[in-house]
Parts: structure tokens; sequence; C-alpha cells
């Protein structure tokens, strides 16, 4: 009895600790990758610009489609989707997309710029966004890591590039 007692007080303290720091965490966040890609910056763009193309060098999608001139909706392989609006588009050399779902626990934008290097280009993400729960602050800091989702991207476009 004793030592079922100490286990839930440990899982309880644990909870509250995770809890806790999470809440010290800031909401907002922004987070920077970069990856050297070989393809020129034109070939680079048609790819992160054109939904169509995207399930076919991101992993983590199922389908990709535009749905309005300015928005497009991804579902990833899980079966969960997010709509994406551009709110600006230099081509071919800067990309913003702001997630467009209203009432989620997190959300921002992506900044995409690509610029002419040697070796073909240079891809840069920068992520403004936000996350409301303490439990995914504290998720996203200190397991999944707050680049992830970029990292992933960037090695997929590169992958696909090779």
């Amino acid at each position: 009895m004793t030592w079922t007692l100490v286990g839930i007080a440990v899982v309880i303290v644990i909870i509250v600790a995770v809890l806790g720091i999470g809440a010290m965490l800031p909401e907002n966040h922004r987070v920077e990758a970069e990856r050297t890609v070989a393809a020129d910056p034109h070939r680079v763009w048609q790819l992160i610009s054109s939904p169509q193309e995207a399930p076919q060098w991101r992993s983590d999608l199922k389908s990709a489609e535009q749905v309005a001139p300015d928005l497009v909706k991804e579902t990833d392989k899980k079966g969960k989707s997010l709509s994406f609006r551009t709110v600006e588009s230099k081509p071919p050399t800067r990309l913003v997309r702001q997630i467009a779902d209203a009432g989620l626990p997190f959300g921002g934008a992506w900044t995409i710029s690509v610029e002419p290097v040697q070796q073909g280009s240079r891809v840069r993400v920068v992520e403004d966004g936000f996350v409301k729960p303490p439990l995914f602050r504290f998720l996203m800091r200190f397991v999944f890591g707050q680049s992830a989702t970029m990292n992933k991207y960037l090695d997929d476009l590169a992958n696909h590039l090779k």
C-alpha cells in the first residue's frame, strides 16, 4: 500500500513539474533551419509552391490540394488535415504560408527563402508560431524538438533533389 501511494505521488509530481515547466515556456516562438540542396532556385520553387507535387517528395504527406487561389489543404499519412494560406509569394525567392485553420491550440507561419549558391540553392525556413497548451509547449521543446517538422521538410526536399 505504501509503495502504491509513493508511486502515485511520484507520478503526480512529474505531471505537475511538466505542466509547470510548460507554463513557464513562452507561447510564441521563432525557429530557423536551412539546407543546401542540389537544384537551382527555379526548380526548388516549383516543388515548394506546387501542392500537387508535395506528396511526391514529402514523406509525411498523403495528399495536398489547392482549394482556393491562396489556400492549400494538406492531409498527412495519418489522415489529419491542415490548411495553409499563402500570404506572400515572390517567385523564386520567398514564400510565406500561414496556418489558416482557426481554433487550433497552435498556429503561425513559415517563411521559406530560396537563394542561389554554388552547389544549388540554400533553402531557409523560419517558423514564427505559437503553442497555447503548456503540455504541448513542454513536449515541443523537450521531446520532439522545436525544429523537427522543418528539418523533416528540408531533409525530404534535399533527398528528392539528389
